[in-house]
């Protein structure tokens, strides 16, 4: 179980406020047993604040503790509990530096960032693990960004997880965000524009980074796409290419708004069938394009492009195949008559009843949907294939050939649901990539990562030693090409 609440706001109380007090304030809270813990601001003087945190068990206060007594001002923000490894974490903002007894910069010596930086005024945060037992600070770290000049910039918390036995930071970066290095990112998007989200993975005591990742900066445009520091949390370069059947259909956005121009194709929407993730893995120009801020991103070229050179937009369209059993279009296309087997099929092949690739034979469809047989069959839909993109896939109706499921992650776990409710994931999807499969999680009602290491001794055994990353990242990047039984 893990307990994560943050404030928006300023909430004040001091050491004798009592716990109907704060419990009517909304101050930040977490509940494990009988024991809640409290974070706010304690406004010391008209111009000196500290940070503050409360515990009570029972309605009995056990601690009150303040973690920078110095001049600068500091608030509480949010808690984090997590049950499994009984650690609990603070996370704070400064206002500017400060050394010696009951200070943040004691605090985070020895932690990832140890100190504010230079320049003040700006509010950096600041992550302390603590004593659930009396409040002391047991270790601690600054997150900060940074300007050209090399002053310290805001970074504001958003929110907190604890994921693999990491502490996953997310929060609003002005201007440049720093790398696990504790350098500035280089290579900003033009696109995106501070506060820039940015999100790190700290160890559990806080000593390292170990990921970092900004949207808009090297290659990010969102968190767990292609490319990027966060692709290296994904499990290798080719996971993203071997997930062709993810249900990750329509995820064109890139952390803001992407033109969609409502393009409907015959009937066909084709926001609804179009996946990043695959066109930018299959297309590597594209992606390059991208990264490089020339495109906004690979919908907007499929839209320009993409559609009339028949680059597939997601794993249900071959073009290759396409042609090889419809030899008219082939001819159509080797003629000059259509640009592409693509342009075909969404004008008129699907509802010729031709199918799109060895993965969607619409025949089979209309027999195990015969509700949308009755639909076709009458004229209130186009064909098997216009139900299946603009209806079937979010309604599951195709998820026995789906690698990873949407629908069956979220409903299987109610705490990843909630993370994507709360922003700090944008999908299922990415918290399984970078997090899920390592925690034996599974993708979808047809893939059990169990059921696979039991069947593959060699497997398990490489899971073990941490050679193989996962069952699931070995299945999709090797195992089903070598045709292993899941």
């Amino acid at each position: 179980m893990k307990l994560i609440s943050l404030n928006d706001n300023i909430v004040k109380f001091g050491p004798t406020t009592s716990e109907a007090d704060l419990q009517s304030s909304g101050a930040a809270s977490v509940t494990f047993g009988n024991t809640t813990i409290y974070i706010g601001t304690y406004q010391k003087t008209s111009i000196d604040q500290d940070p503050i945190v409360t515990s009570f068990t029972n309605g009995t206060r056990d601690w009150t503790r303040y973690y920078d007594t110095s001049p600068i001002d500091g608030r509480g923000v949010g808690l984090l509990w997590d049950e499994t490894s009984q650690n609990l974490y603070g996370v704070f903002t400064a206002d500017g530096g400060s050394q010696g007894p009951n200070t943040f910069g004691q605090a985070t010596q020895g932690g990832w960032l140890s100190g504010y930086g230079s320049g003040g005024g700006a509010k950096a945060s600041v992550l302390l693990k603590l004593d659930p037992d009396d409040g002391d600070s047991e270790a601690g770290t600054f997150i900060r960004a940074q300007l050209s000049n090399g002053s310290t910039n805001t970074v504001d918390p958003v929110g907190l997880d604890f994921i693999n036995n990491e502490v996953i930071f997310f929060g609003d970066s002005f201007f440049t965000p720093l790398n696990v290095n504790g350098q500035r990112f280089g290579n900003r998007n033009p696109a995106f524009t501070s506060p820039f989200d940015y999100r790190v993975a700290l160890t559990a005591d806080l000593s390292q980074a170990t990921s970092a990742a900004a949207i808009g900066w090297n290659g990010v445009t969102q968190f767990g796409s292609f490319g990027g520091s966060a692709s290296g949390n994904v499990g290798g370069s080719n996971l993203f290419l071997a997930l062709n059947l993810s249900a990750q259909i329509g995820t064109a956005g890139f952390g803001q708004s992407v033109t969609t121009f409502n393009y409907v194709v015959n009937g066909i929407n084709i926001e609804s069938i179009f996946d990043e993730g695959y066109y930018l893995a299959t297309n590597p120009d594209v992606a390059a394009a991208v990264r490089g801020g020339v495109l906004e991103s690979g919908y907007v070229h499929f839209l320009v492009a993409g559609l009339a050179e028949g680059r597939e937009p997601f794993q249900f369209y071959d073009e290759g195949y396409y042609l090889a059993n419809n030899a008219d279009v082939a001819a159509a296309v080797g003629s000059g008559a259509l640009v592409s087997g693509l342009q075909h099929f969404l004008l008129s092949g699907h509802e010729e009843a031709r199918d799109p690739s060895a993965a969607f034979d619409s025949s089979d469809y209309l027999l195990r949907n015969p509700d949308v047989k009755a639909a076709v069959d009458s004229g209130a839909i186009g064909s098997a294939f216009e139900h299946f993109a603009n209806f079937g896939l979010a309604e599951g109706r195709f998820s026995d050939v789906l690698l990873f499921d949407e629908r069956f992650y979220l409903a299987n776990n109610a705490d990843v649901a909630q993370a994507v409710t709360n922003g700090l994931f944008s999908s299922g999807f990415e918290h399984f990539l970078a997090f899920g499969q390592t925690e034996n999680r599974d993708p979808s009602a047809g893939f059990s990562q169990a059921a696979y290491l039991a069947l593959h001794s060699d497997i398990a055994a490489g899971v073990a030693n941490g050679s193989i990353r996962s069952a699931f990242a070995h299945y999709a990047t090797f195992g089903l090409a070598e045709g292993r039984a899941i």
